[in-house]
């Protein structure tokens, strides 16, 4: 007969942890089950059971913390009773912030700072300014605000994001949309003004408007005048170029058939007679 105890047995009020099999006084142990979903005595000492807790909270969401013998869901109370002081607090704060982000028009900055709020303008007002970092996010995309693009922009950019990039690739075309969009608001403009001013108002409304357009016109002009002289001169460098490649070409030809190289030195020399 041995006199060895098994893993459980209990001596003198000591008993065996089934966690780390260390024999313990039962004042190491839980009182109580560790949750009062459990249905066994508790027989992981208290060092194991905040251990456990701990290492759920690391790899678990903070709402899925099991007993370690069982696998029972700890409730807010149990996590309170067992957890060591570091992991209390973060319990605390990950229990905060989910119950927090279920509040409507509630937010997480994307920057990733830590800091979340609740954003009164909705999908209506989409930009969200973070209080604490001050960067931008998207309400409706939950992602860093995209800058230059629409919330419906940026839908399209993401369902074929190489056909919208070469549409923005066309500068031409988007300067002549703007354009066009300019002089329609300033027709608009000045259709309302005529409606609203007195005769002598829409005298100089008119003679306003009328400066801006040659103003406009001018600078318009002078912009193409810039344009056509910069394509001259890039296609007088081409020219230039072609010319000096062919001149090359036509030295190296040349070289080739009225000289030869020097027996010595490979220099090429003019051919003579003899040769």
């Amino acid at each position: 007969m041995t006199n060895q105890r098994t893993l459980n047995e209990t001596v003198a009020g000591e008993r065996d942890c089934v966690v780390c099999a260390e024999t313990r006084d039962a004042d190491e142990f839980p009182i109580a089950s560790v949750t009062s979903a459990c249905k066994h005595p508790p027989m992981t000492c208290l060092i194991c059971v905040a251990t456990s807790i701990r290492t759920d909270l690391s790899y678990r969401l903070w709402n899925e913390i099991k007993c370690p013998e069982c696998g029972e869901i700890l409730q807010y109370d149990d996590v309170q009773r067992f957890a060591d002081a570091e992991t209390k607090d973060r319990y605390q704060t990950l229990s905060f912030r989910s119950a927090i982000s279920e509040a409507d028009n509630f937010l997480w900055c994307t920057a990733g700072c830590g800091y979340g709020q609740v954003h009164d303008g909705g999908h209506e007002q989409p930009i969200v300014i973070c209080m604490l970092c001050s960067r931008r996010s998207c309400f409706h995309h939950k992602v860093a605000w995209h800058e230059n693009l629409t919330c419906g922009e940026y839908d399209s950019l993401q369902e074929d994001p190489t056909n919208f990039r070469s549409r923005f690739d066309i500068d031409n075309e988007a300067a002549e949309e703007e354009a066009a969009r300019r002089r329609a608001q300033e027709d608009a403009d000045r259709a309302y003004a005529q409606t609203l001013l007195a005769q002598e108002e829409q005298e100089a409304e008119r003679e306003r408007i009328e400066q801006e357009q040659k103003e406009r016109r001018k600078r318009e002009k002078e912009e193409k005048k810039r344009r056509l002289e910069r394509e001259r001169l890039a296609q007088i460098a081409r020219d230039e170029a072609t010319r000096r490649k062919a001149e090359e070409s036509a030295t190296v030809n040349t070289i080739g058939k009225t000289t030869k190289p020097c027996p010595k030195c490979e220099v090429p020399i003019e051919k003579n007679r003899g040769w």
